[in-house]
């Protein structure tokens, strides 16, 4: 009799055993990460001199991340409206006086901004030397 409960004992020990490492074990089908947020988020920094905005867009989201061009000068919020967007980067500079480009803009390799079409900023004398 005692040996049966021995017995017991060792079979109910070793199916315990074997089912916590079943339970806990790290399972043999390969498993895919968790996908990150799909939302946009938007955060600022404060350095010495100025504030870097930042928005992060998740890698294979929904959005798409488009270089536009406005043809006159227009309000973000214009813009926004416009093209429908979720987030604008204001990220170009133009001539207040004659609305014209003073940056370099390029979309899908065409240049579609060109500071050398604006006579005022290349027929600046106190900016010739920096033009090159």
């Amino acid at each position: 009799m005692r040996k049966i409960k021995l017995l017991a004992l060792i079979l109910i020990s070793l199916a315990m055993v074997l089912w916590f490492n079943l339970r806990f074990s790290t399972p043999s089908i390969p498993t895919i990460a968790a996908s990150p947020a799909k939302t946009i988020r938007y955060f600022d920094r404060t350095l010495p001199q100025s504030i870097a905005h930042i928005v992060l867009i998740p890698a294979n989201s929904k959005f798409l991340v488009t270089p536009a061009l406005s043809q006159k000068v227009a309000t973000v919020e214009e813009f926004a409206q416009k093209y429908q967007a979720v987030a604008i980067l204001n990220a170009g500079f133009f001539d207040p006086a004659n609305q014209k480009t003073t940056s370099y803009v390029v979309r899908q390799g065409k240049l579609i901004a060109d500071p050398k079409e604006n006579e005022r900023l290349v027929n600046n004398p106190n900016l010739k030397p920096y033009l090159g």
